[in-house]
């Protein structure tokens, strides 16, 4: 039954599909979300931990440690992943 709808219909009678978002804004568009959504996730991470008391040296240094230091980390060292694992997998193959 669904064999014999999709047969019946024909590429040419179809209207292309033209997409809302221009492509060329796309990265643009994709960095804006990005900001917004680690801006959020850092929001909700850091709230609950100083609440609505006033920032003091010792809190702002807990929340450096805490929040900024291992994923500043990270970020730096995840474009090098894939080099590591190839050398990696270039060492067992010897």
């Amino acid at each position: 039954m669904l064999v014999d709808i999709v047969q019946d219909i024909a590429i040419s009678s179809m209207s292309r599909y033209v997409s809302p978002i221009n492509p060329a804004v796309f990265p643009h568009l994709s960095v804006v979300l990005l900001s917004i959504g680690i801006f959020f996730m850092a929001w909700f991470f850091v709230y609950p931990l100083i609440g609505r008391v006033l920032f003091t040296v010792e809190k702002l240094l807990l929340i450096y440690k805490i929040h900024f230091l291992p994923p500043s980390i990270i970020s730096i060292l995840t474009p090098y992943a894939p080099l590591l694992q190839s050398l990696e997998h270039a060492n067992v193959y010897r």
